[in-house]
């Protein structure tokens, strides 16, 4: 426990796992909710609209929920996450015994189930078992992150003069984004500071650094 990983996977045969703003909705409603809950979303999502369709009571079932299915404490914390139209990073910290395994398995199943039968599919989503590599020291993790968070810079997905992907934990932490799914506890502050984010986001001068990160990346 406590041990950090850079975790990542793409769809089979490099095919494209996300293929509308839903689904990026999806996954990151299914980020938080896997760390949090041992429950399936889905059946809580239908039973939310079923009672609201008949004026049941919301709040009670919700209480329920939480009560019962909220886990003590998170399989994992997040510190950063990006999707890309045919593959995720993430970077998280095991919280609990084998707690990225478990938060893995019931995510990755969660979603291809949801994939699978939104698109009338069948089959595997992602390519094989994902990946897990190990940062060590804070410096590792720190450039981890921006490492993770640079990937849609890289990709021309958005502009160096316009840093900020919609489908990743930069909203979030320059507070643009009201659901709150990473932890900020080992995080410096100044990626908790929008104008600092930015900055180190653009700021190719630091790239010697992606050295001690070299064995943690994954092409």
């Amino acid at each position: 426990m406590g041990y950090v990983y850079h975790v990542y996977n793409r769809g089979v045969h490099r095919s494209d796992t996300f293929l509308s703003s839903s689904d990026y909705v999806k996954w990151e409603r299914m980020l938080y909710w896997y760390a949090h809950f041992d429950y399936p979303l889905s059946i809580y999502a239908q039973r939310l609209e079923h009672l609201k369709e008949h004026n049941g009571d919301l709040d009670q079932y919700i209480s329920e929920i939480e009560k019962k299915y909220r886990m003590d404490k998170p399989l994992v914390l997040i510190y950063a996450y990006v999707e890309m139209p045919n593959h995720y990073h993430m970077v998280l910290e095991q919280n609990v015994e084998y707690g990225i395994s478990k938060y893995m398995h019931k995510l990755s199943t969660a979603f291809t189930q949801y994939f699978n039968q939104k698109y009338n599919m069948t089959g595997s989503l992602f390519q094989g078992r994902y990946k897990a590599l190990r940062a060590i020291t804070d410096e590792q993790l720190h450039q981890l992150i921006l490492y993770v968070l640079r990937n849609p810079i890289e990709a021309k997905l958005v502009s160096n003069t316009n840093p900020v992907y919609q489908w990743s934990s930069v909203p979030e932490l320059i507070d643009t984004r009201e659901q709150k799914i990473i932890s900020v506890g080992r995080l410096p502050d100044y990626f908790t500071d929008k104008n600092q984010l930015i900055g180190a986001l653009t700021n190719r001068s630091d790239e010697q650094k992606l050295s001690i990160i070299k064995d943690i990346q994954i092409d």
